[in-house]
Formats: C-alpha cells, structure tokens, sequence
C-alpha cells in the first residue's frame, strides 16, 4: 500500500475520487449508502488487481462511511432515529459498548496497531442499525437501496458465474490470475478445491474472497426476494424475480461446500413464508432447466455434492463449533483482548505472540477469546434478545401485507447469526455492515412505517398506478 500511495500517478487520482467520493456522502447520506453498495461489491477485485486487498476497505471506510455519518448525524432522519430506537435494543448495544471500552484495559500482550484494527472491527458499523431505522422511514429510499443492491448483485453474480465456467474450460489457476491477477492465489485460499461430487472451486466473484462473495449471496438473495413481491416499480419486480434464480444459481457454483444443501434450504423457507408467489415460481422451471444444463456441463454430482455437505454441516454442528468455543473460553473472563483473534488485526499486526496463538474460526468462539466469557455472556443475551425479536416479528406479520417485506429481512438476520456459528459473517463485508442496516429497517417497519407497495404481490401494479399503502400505528 505503501508503494502505491507514494506514486502520484495513482495516489493523486485515488485522492480525487475519494473526495467527490466523500462530497458525495456528505450531500445526502443516502447517497453514501448507495455509493457503500458499489464500493463494497467491487472494492475487493479492483483493490486484488492492485496488488493491495487492504485499500478499498480504507478508502471505503474514510471517503464514504465516515462522511456518511456525518451527514446522517447532523440530519433530522438521524436524530429521529436515535430518539426513536426501542430501548431494548439500545440497552443491548450499550451494554456491549460498555465491555469493549472495558476490554479496552485488558492488559494481555495485544499490541496498539492491533487493538485498533480490533476495535473498529467490533464498533465501526454498529451505528448502521440507526441508518437502516432511518432508511425504513424512507421508503423510496429504502426501495432505492434494494434496487441498486441487485443491480449490482446481478454484475457480481454473472461474474462469479463466468468464473465458475472458465474454471471448468481454461482451469482454476488461469482463470483467477486472469480476473485477479497476482493475488489469485490469496482470494481464493492457495487455489483451495475438492474432489467431492465432481469438483468444487472456491469462488470469490468481486470480492477479495470466497467468503465474502457468498455472505453476499445471502443478502443479494433477500434484496432479490424483496424487489420481486415488494417493489412498487413493475420494472424492478421483473429484475427482483429474475436476480432471485441468478443468485441461487451462482450460489451453488459459489464453491461453498455445502451449497447444495444451504441454497435449496434458504430457497424452501422463502416459500415456507410465502416469498415464493406465482409470479416469481412461474420462472421455477426455466430456471431449474437452465441449473440442471449447467450441472450437467460441469459434472457435477448433485447428490454427492448435497451429501457432502450434510457430512459437513453434521460436523460442524457435532465438534467443529463446540471444540472451538470450548478452547476460546478458556481464556477466562475477560480474554487475550481486541484484536487477538480478528483476522485483520492477526494479518497487520507486528510479532505479537498472541496473535499467532489465536485465530478461531466461528464469530461466537472469537467473542469468548477477545472478550472473555463475560462478553461472550453479554452478547449471547443481545444476541438472543434479536432472535426474540425477530421471530415475533416474523409471526406477527405472517398473515398480513407486510411481510413480503419483513419476512426476507428476518430471514436474513437469523440466517448470519446462525452462520456466525461456523464463521465470522459478522466481522466481514457485506455482513459488517448489512446485518446492522437491515436489523435497522426490520425494526422501524415492525414498529409502523407507511410503505407504499404493489397492490398484491402476484398482480404488480405499473409504476405510474397509485400503490396501496402499509400503515401500522407508529
């Protein structure tokens, strides 16, 4: 990073696009939030292609989430907000802000560089729960957000799904150096594959890596669900429906080992909740034709690749989780302190022998090492408290027109704290950031928002028509 800030050709027009990057954000935080989707969705390629994987997510921090908040606290939305936040919710963001500033003290050998990287990792878009609140009490602005979230999602997983074909016409090597040039070998972990049911390649898509790309899938897939029952806009149900069946499809080439069991299942509770209407299972078969050519085409065992994955999700489920919280507890009540375990921080930290100690996989286990049992405590009850929350919502809105919209965002929530148990979702992009903006927005529209949507999620109105609106009591 070094090199490339020293070099005017790059660092000058860097430093122009990150202050109309930075004007831009200040202008509308709306806006910001708009520009963090694109940033995030492309930041990892461009910056893997620049040799520096580190700077879109520095550039991306400074020129567009902090301007953001600037804009968002100086604004109305944002006082409205804060003002209006449930105080279950800020009694549980509180109390987890108060044992980081105490873990802040932890006197174990976690050097300052560390700390700090581990610190903003933990804290940094937590205020992203208020921008989704505010988001919700916007509802063009909130439809703006999902339709940009899927056109976008649908260049990144046309991508992922060029990658998965080339993979299987040029080979694995070329076709990562070819996309991300001499950092091929880190995005996707040393060319990591399986021989299992034909062949599995990690697939990073736009992302910095495999991991990445499909926690995005995740949150494309409940933007997509979203856009295609909820959207006032016929034009963007049409893209809604169509992105839906993009996304499973290059979630089961994502190189996820159990994605023929994770996908299919997420697809199943969309329609367990009455996501899946007929205007979007009508284009079922197409697009169960068009997965089954393109299984067939690259070989691959279904069934094996769906055994393998029960195999793997059983073994998760059985020991990996376990041993790991089990071994990260042991670091007693108040842990090896922030940063020992975040990955950033363990990449960019100078010699610390905590560091080449610790490295859990599972968010929960990294909890128990940084922040001891006692924030391990703290947040398993903030944590269950959201659980709570949710489902209630989820419930309560079951039978009514809302849940076309509350449902997906639910499902979501749950989903990245579940997967939090076999990795660290909610440490990394797009989960650092979308899990707190859509907690945000399930909660204002759980609590009453009028919401302007079609007229009935199998018969689309045009966009000119006037749209019912979902009113609760605020």
């Amino acid at each position: 990073m070094t090199e490339i800030l020293s070099s005017p050709e790059i660092s000058l027009p860097l430093l122009l696009i990150g202050l109309l990057c930075m004007l831009w954000s200040l202008t509308s935080w709306v806006s910001g939030v708009h520009l963090l989707i694109v940033t995030m969705i492309f930041g990892g390629i461009i910056g893997a292609r620049a040799g520096v994987t580190a700077l879109p997510v520095a550039f991306r921090d400074v020129f567009v989430v902090l301007p953001l908040y600037v804009a968002f606290g100086a604004s109305r939305a944002g006082r409205d907000a804060l003002r209006r936040l449930p105080a279950g919710l800020a009694l549980g963001l509180g109390a987890v802000l108060f044992w980081i500033v105490i873990s802040l003290f932890n006197p174990e050998g976690v050097s300052g560089f560390q700390l700090l990287i581990g610190l903003k990792v933990w804290v940094f878009y937590l205020p992203f729960v208020l921008v989704g609140f505010a988001v919700a009490a916007r509802p063009d602005a909130m439809f703006r957000t999902f339709r940009i979230l899927v056109m976008c999602g649908v260049v990144a997983c046309s991508i992922g799904l060029l990658q998965a074909a080339l993979i299987r016409m040029v080979g694995y090597h070329p076709t990562m150096t070819l996309f991300f040039g001499g950092a091929a070998s880190d995005v996707t972990q040393r060319f990591a594959e399986f021989a299992e049911g034909g062949g599995i390649y990690r697939i990073p898509a736009t992302f910095s890596f495999a991991g990445q790309y499909v926690a995005f899938l995740f949150l494309f897939l409940t933007a997509a669900a979203i856009e295609s029952n909820a959207d006032p806009d016929l034009r963007y149900q049409r893209l809604g429906r169509i992105a839906f069946y993009i996304g499973i499809l290059a979630g089961l080439f994502s190189g996820t080992k159990a994605a023929f069991l994770v996908f299919p299942a997420l697809a199943a509770v969309f329609f367990a909740f009455g996501l899946i209407r007929s205007r979007l299972a009508i284009g079922a078969p197409i697009a169960f034709a068009v997965a089954a050519w393109a299984i067939e085409a690259a070989k691959l065992n279904p069934l094996g690749l769906l055994s393998f994955g029960v195999r793997q999700a059983q073994d998760y489920g059985q020991g990996f989780v376990l041993e790991q919280i089990s071994a990260a507890v042991r670091y007693g009540p108040f842990g090896q302190g922030i940063g020992s375990s975040t990955g950033a921080a363990r990449f960019a930290a100078m010699g610390s022998e905590v560091v080449t100690r610790l490295g859990f996989e599972s968010y929960y286990a990294k909890v128990a090492a940084e922040l001891g049992t006692v924030g391990l405590t703290i947040f398993t009850v903030f944590f269950m408290g959201i659980v709570v929350k949710t489902i209630q919502a989820a419930i309560s809105h079951r039978r009514r027109r809302e849940n076309i919209l509350i449902a997906p965002l639910a499902i979501y929530i749950i989903l990245n704290l579940v997967y939090s148990f076999k990795g660290f979702v909610l440490d990394t992009d797009p989960g650092n950031v979308f899990f707190w903006l859509f907690l945000g927005v399930m909660i204002r529209l759980d609590r009453g928002v009028e919401v302007h949507v079609a007229r009935d999620p199998d018969q689309a109105i045009a966009p000119d028509e006037n749209p019912i609106p979902i009113t609760q009591i605020p």
